[in-house]
């Protein structure tokens, strides 16, 4: 989860834990985390809907746009083993955009894959639109 503005991670083992981490320089200087966090899926009632009710459609469109995998196989993938393939592709999303690997990425799409999958979706638009502005969905 992000540790942005008005965000409070706390505890003091969460605090304990963030300076080891600091003092072995594994806290992450570049980018946290996608640009959403994972709770805004209704920031796009358009997308929250059409994830809602067809999220194996909408986790193809994002390999297929960000990975350059063929829609159609996707689609049969996500639809048959989501499970198994949900948590590599956003690690492979992370490794596109240049986020740090999470190790809670299993955890959240077993528990949370429409805001996930919303997530993702709202992230690879928000970059393919900075990128090239021809490839905007009416979502």
């Amino acid at each position: 989860m992000p540790n942005g503005p008005g965000v409070k991670l706390g505890g003091a083992a969460y605090q304990y834990f963030h300076k080891k981490d600091e003092q072995k320089g594994l806290v992450p200087k570049g980018p946290v985390d996608f640009d959403d966090s994972l709770s805004e899926c209704c920031n796009r009632p358009g997308l929250a809907v059409k994830v809602f009710f067809c999220p194996c459609c909408v986790a193809a469109e994002n390999s297929a746009e960000t990975l350059r995998y063929d829609y159609n196989c996707e689609l049969m993938k996500y639809c048959c083993c989501y499970p198994c393939i949900a948590p590599r592709r956003r690690a492979a999303y992370r490794r596109k955009f240049g986020l740090p690997g999470s190790k809670y990425d299993v955890q959240v799409h077993l528990f949370c894959s429409c805001c996930a999958i919303c997530q993702e979706r709202r992230h690879v638009l928000q970059n393919l639109i900075d990128r090239n502005p021809a490839q905007e969905d009416m979502e």
